[in-house]
Formats: structure tokens, C-alpha cells, sequence
């Protein structure tokens, strides 16, 4: 507004009151008549608006006695014009603020990732882990591959006591919408509490992705390995968990750009590799099978077998836990990579 009057010609904010028929005393126009001069925000005698007469009051009771109420309404109207002038309008300040604040909210989503310190797929290589060319070509063809044995017998005994023995604290019920029934805990192998048999499973998981890098596996590319991998657990007589894909292949379009930017971990996912701590497995007697379905349609069933690795492609291959009769346990990381190619039978 100038002196009072919007730019619009509508005219002020008391002359469109009086229009509408509103008598009643307005805050707005206290808060103006103590801020533009009090009288000639109305136009109009400072008696015909019960909110200038306010204002005006406010004003004069803010100054010193000695000047007259008239000098000290100008005086102020004067000041408050000149600061006004310096500023931006109100307008304009909320129409800077509403963008600045979506681009912060979008800049945190952005910004937000739980494998900020992930490490190269080199500096995680550990000798004990052997994989073969044949692995990594049949990881490349079909999109999955399964190997028995990376934990010796008491290697594994020694995993899953360490498991067993972390706190109940540590775990918490993982899904929010029903899909799956575990209590998963992140667990990475500079914890204090994670002992050497548990430690010694975490390494060998996150030893993967070098050792399909050393072998030709060319799906995916520039590997990057989270330090934290999840321990999961099912109870007996639990659910299992839901069909689904590892990776988001969600666009912005379908997500929106703010849970699209806030997915870029799920969005990022190259490989999954699991190791199972289960001893004595059935799938007969125990059930809680992996179940795969290889592009999209042909079904494969992975019995969580204690000390074998599953590496599939996180992108591919859709897959379900099955409910278990008996406390199944697993260890998974998620290897971040940029995919070549689309894998897919051979």
C-alpha cells in the first residue's frame, strides 16, 4: 500500500470493510492506523473506524507528552512509513520464504542417506572369501547364484551364537504396512558388541562385491559397500515377507520428487547378498523359504541353509520369505552400483 491505499485502486483496507458493511472494530485496521498515520488510513474522519481510533490511541500513548497527539501521529506515521520503504512488503517476503522453504525440505531429502559412509568394493576385499568366474558368470546370465559353504561348520556356530546373544534391544519390528514380520538389527563389525564369530559373517558379506568385480561381473559397475549390514530374524509361526523388488525402479512421476530424492539409497541398489545363520535346515519341516521368480516368472526356491551365500540382482529378481516354523536368521547387505545392463535368463 501507499499512504494507506492499495496499489489495486480498491482502496484501503477500512474503505472495503465499510463496503461489505462491517462495523465492528478491526484488528488490521489498529495494527494500520498505529503503523500509516492512523486518520488517513480511513480517508475519513479517525472516528468513523473503531480500529483507527485504536491504533491512534496506541500511537499517541507511545510518545512523549510534550508534543501535541496530532505531531506525535505524524511523527510516527513518518517513522514507520520511512522503515517500511527500507524492507520488502510482506508479499514479497512470503513469496521468497514459501520457495526457500521447499528447496531446504527438498535439499534435506536430497541430502539424507543411511550409507553416507560406504566404502569402494576394493576396500572391503577379504581374503577368506572365494568366489569363482563361474559365479560371477552366472550371477551376470541369470541374475542370482547361490553357493553353499562360505562358513565352515564352527564358523557358523560361532556367527549365530554371537547373534543370538545381542540384546533384545538392539532389534526392532521392521515394515510399516503389514508386508513383513521380522525384527531386523544393523549391525557392522566395528560394533563393541558384536562378536568375532558375527564380525568375521559381516566381512565376508561385504567382501562380494570385490570378488565379483575380480571376476568379470559387468551388470553393474563402480561398487560401493555399505558398512552396515541388516540382521534379520523370523520367529516360528510368524509371517514371512511380502513379494518384492530390493531396488525402487519407481520414477519421479510416480513418486513425486521429494520421496523420489529421499529413496536414493532403494533407487541405488545394485546387489543384495544374504548369508544364512540357520543350523540343521528343512524346508519340509521348517519351511521359510526364499522364493524367487527368475525374470519375472520363472519360481526358485532358496532354503536359508546355514552358511550359504545368495547374491542376486536387487533390480531383477522379485522375491518373498516365506513363513517359518522355526527362528530363521539372516544377514544382508545391500551393494550400491550403477547397472550396465539389463540381466535375464540365458
Amino acid at each position: 500500500t501507499v499512504a494507506g491505499r492499495s496499489r489495486d485502486g480498491r482502496g484501503t483496507v477500512a474503505e472495503r470493510s465499510r463496503r461489505r458493511g462491517d462495523r465492528s472494530p478491526s484488528l488490521s485496521c489498529a495494527v494500520a492506523g498505529s503503523v500509516c498515520g492512523v486518520g488517513r488510513w480511513c480517508r475519513s474522519s479517525v472516528v468513523s473506524c473503531a480500529g483507527c481510533r485504536a491504533g491512534r490511541a496506541l500511537v499517541v500513548a507511545r510518545l512523549p507528552g510534550a508534543l501535541s497527539a496530532d505531531r506525535r501521529v505524524a511523527l510516527m506515521a513518518r517513522f514507520w512509513r520511512d522503515a517500511l520503504r527500507r524492507v520488502p512488503g510482506w508479499d514479497v517476503c512470503l513469496a521468497l520464504a514459501a520457495p526457500a522453504g521447499c528447496a531446504g525440505v527438498l535439499l534435506e531429502a536430497y541430502g539424507r542417506t543411511e550409507i553416507g559412509d560406504a566404502e569402494a568394493a576394493a576396500a572391503c576385499r577379504f581374503a577368506p572369501l572365494s568366489l569363482s568366474a563361474a559365479n560371477a558368470a552366472t550371477l551376470g546370465r541369470r541374475g542370482l547364484v547361490v553357493i553353499d559353504g562360505v562358513l565352515s561348520q564352527r564358523q557358523l556356530a560361532a556367527a549365530r551364537r554371537d547373534a543370538s546373544g545381542l540384546r533384545a534391544g538392539r532389534f526392532a519390528l521392521a515394515g510399516d504396512h503389514g508386508e513383513r514380520g521380522d525384527a531386523v538389527s544393523w549391525v557392522r563389525g566395528d560394533d563393541a558388541d558384536v562378536g568375532d564369530g558375527l564380525r568375521h559373517a559381516v566381512r565376508m558379506l561385504r567382501g562380494v562385491a570385490d570378488e565379483l568385480e575380480r571376476h568379470g561381473y559387468v551388470a553393474s559397475t563402480t561398487h560401493r559397500v555399505p558398512r552396515q549390514c541388516q540382521l534379520a530374524r523370523y520367529g516360528p509361526s510368524g509371517k514371512g515377507y511380502d513379494r518384492h523388488l530390493d531396488r525402487c525402479a519407481l520414477g519421479v512421476e510416480d513418486l513425486g520428487l521429494l520421496e523420489w530424492l529421499r529413496l536414493s539409497d532403494y533407487r541405488g541398489r545394485a546387489l543384495t547378498a544374504i548369508i544364512y545363520l540357520n543350523e540343521d535346515w528343512s524346508l519340509a519341516r521348517d519351511g521359510g523359504a526364499l522364493r524367487c521368480w527368475i525374470a519375472g516368472r520363472d519360481v526358485f526356491d532358496v532354503a536359508p541353509t546355514g552358511g550359504r551365500l545368495v547374491i542376486f540382482d536387487s533390480g531383477v529378481v522379485e522375491h518373498a520369505v516365506l513363513a517359518a516354523c522355526a527362528d530363521r536368521m539372516a544377514l544382508t547387505v545391500w551393494i550400491s552400483g550403477e547397472r550396465r545392463v539389463l540381466t535375464g535368463p540365458g
